[in-house]
């Protein structure tokens, strides 16, 4: 496949500036007409067709918005871009989605095409390896809007949309003890996320406070939904846990199917709660319980957000910090 040719290419063999070039395309009176005619003719040989997409992002008043995100999988993401993109549509924005693929270098680089883009605002979940947001605060000085949603970093001074970790942790373990459960085992996500680590810390304050006199219990950190499986599977033999907190749908669809091939009784008679976006427990048990972090309502509660401060001309003198429920919900109750 032949690569698309750029105003790069062109300058480069014409040997002028990509914004020269750009200017004799648009027939700015700047260019003598000699050169918009060599600019022209080798547009036409190359087959060079504008970026219709950049023109119009590049408009003072684009009413474009960016959604970066770590990447698109079936948990939680989907729905949150559904919530977001029925928002921000109401209002006559349009929607550009950009992945980190839980790269820091990546999410670098998709603030600086939004910023050299001119988006209006930005909505961003952080990817594993972001600590500190200088990138963010170039954007915000452009005068982009921002607001960062389900995972942030201490000292975040962004708008924020989430839900409060450590709480849905103790929950999920309130839930198991009231069962019965007095081995509990939690599994988390990669330890280098901070919204691993809130959980996780949920999760044992409550067990230290909650679990009986004898009762025992263990955190472990899953990579992704494989690591999940492979962690529960080599635990089992020393501690068979009566009870499991998943901390998202990737570690619950790791957990689930794994226990479902211990060939154990143990392993059928365990409770397992996890937090999730509510789809994905529907498919595993007609008992399962989770604690329901809704995809959709995150997505339009962080969409509503960035337009109120876009409203406000981000002179608003309090940073939201906007905080979704997890209630628990009985799977088929």
């Amino acid at each position: 496949m032949q690569k698309r040719t750029t105003i790069k290419d062109l300058s480069r063999i014409l040997g002028v500036s990509p914004s020269t070039v750009s200017r004799a395309l648009h027939d700015h009176p700047d260019i003598g007409k000699a050169l918009k005619q060599k600019v022209r003719e080798l547009a036409t040989a190359l087959h060079y067709y504008p970026n219709a997409m950049a023109s119009q992002l590049r408009q003072s008043d684009n009413k474009t918005l960016a959604l970066i995100i770590p990447e698109i999988t079936m948990f939680f993401f989907p729905s949150v871009i559904e919530g977001i993109t029925q928002k921000v549509r109401e209002h006559g924005y349009q929607l550009m989605v950009l992945q980190s693929h839980e790269n820091l270098q990546q999410e670098i680089e998709n603030i600086k095409t939004c910023i050299n883009l001119r988006v209006n605002g930005i909505m961003i979940s952080l990817c594993r390896d972001t600590h500190q947001l200088d990138h963010l605060k170039e954007a915000a000085e452009m005068g982009i809007s921002i607001v960062i949603f389900d995972k942030t970093v201490p000292n975040n001074r962004f708008p924020f949309v989430g839900i409060d970790d450590k709480n849905a942790s103790q929950k999920a373990v309130s839930w198991l003890t009231f069962q019965g459960c007095t081995k509990l085992l939690g599994i988390f996500g990669h330890p280098h996320m901070s919204i691993s680590n809130q959980r996780r810390e949920g999760f044992e304050t409550a067990c230290m406070q909650l679990l009986p006199t004898g009762g025992a219990f263990k955190s472990v950190h899953a990579l992704n939904q494989a690591d999940a499986a492979h962690q529960l599977h080599a635990l089992w033999s020393q501690f068979e846990p009566d009870g499991i907190f998943c901390m998202s749908d990737e570690v619950l669809a790791g957990v689930m199917p794994t226990l479902s091939k211990i060939a154990d009784n143990q392993a059928k008679s365990s409770k397992v709660i996890g937090i999730s976006d509510g789809k994905l427990p529907f498919l595993f048990h007609e008992s399962l319980h989770f604690l329901h972090h809704d995809g959709f309502k995150i997505g339009t509660a962080t969409a509503q957000c960035l337009l109120n401060g876009l409203q406000m001309g981000g002179k608003s003198i309090d940073v939201p910090v906007i905080i979704q429920e997890t209630p628990i919900v009985g799977n088929r109750q």
